[in-house]
């Protein structure tokens, strides 16, 4: 199907957290984009599954993706190593054909985050042999990004999100399981009084100040950028 941009993340509401603002800066600007979530956050503290797959799909539409789809993978149990869940983000990946894959940094509190991370990369790896039968044709992305959920590293490049910050935050509370509190849900780390897409917020003015603008993203990109060009730069 030719997506442009596709982002990958563990839990339903991580893509939102790490690049809420740059899906919907690029959905904006004409370019076809995705989601896809590994699990349906079944072991979280608040929200059924499927009202937590529900919120994921109104977050999409706020951000203006063309779709988002759920793996529903077991959460607290991604494993790399595990044949159905490998082949189940191989064939996700070649059915999607993305340009761009954009998938969660891998060094993070969250171990379903560091997991999920590691499972990704092997997945798009193995999506580009020749070899590996799904009954589609092999394919690789053209760049591999890195997006940040709750830890953070030197990003290689920013994005600068600041006319879609209020769409990336619009996004975040379409989880209403996860960051309000309105229907008897138990406290934690996502919804108390200073929760954390205010901590994110915070993260994105700090990649602004880096970048001279008022909000940004950071990625990183572990294979260097070629340009036959400088001024490009």
């Amino acid at each position: 199907m030719d997506i442009d941009l596709l982002a990958i993340g563990p839990h339903p509401d991580d893509i939102e957290l790490g690049m809420g603002g740059t899906l919907a800066r690029h959905a904006a600007a004409g370019y076809r984009t995705a989601m896809i979530d590994l699990t349906r956050g079944e072991m979280g503290s608040n929200g059924t599954p499927e009202q937590r797959v529900a919120e994921g799909e109104a977050a999409a539409r706020i951000l203006g993706c063309q779709w988002r789809r759920n793996l529903a993978l077991p959460d607290r149990g991604l494993d790399h190593r595990d044949p159905l869940q490998l082949r189940a983000v191989v064939e996700a990946i070649r059915s999607a054909r993305p340009k761009l894959l954009a998938i969660n940094w891998g060094v993070d509190r969250h171990p379903d985050h560091r997991a999920g991370s590691q499972l990704l990369e092997e997945a798009v790896f193995t999506a580009g042999l020749r070899r590996y039968e799904t009954g589609q044709e092999p394919y690789r992305p053209a760049r591999l990004l890195y997006y940040f959920i709750n830890d953070e590293a030197e990003p290689s490049l920013l994005v600068d999100v600041t006319p879609f910050h209020a769409k990336k935050i619009e996004s975040l509370f379409a989880h209403g399981s996860q960051f309000a509190r309105v229907g008897g849900e138990v406290e934690t780390r996502l919804n108390s009084a200073i929760g954390l897409p205010y901590r994110i917020e915070a993260r994105d003015r700090l990649f602004g100040h880096k970048a001279g603008v008022e909000l940004a993203e950071g990625f990183v990109i572990k294979q260097p950028l070629l340009v036959g060009d400088l001024l490009q730069l």
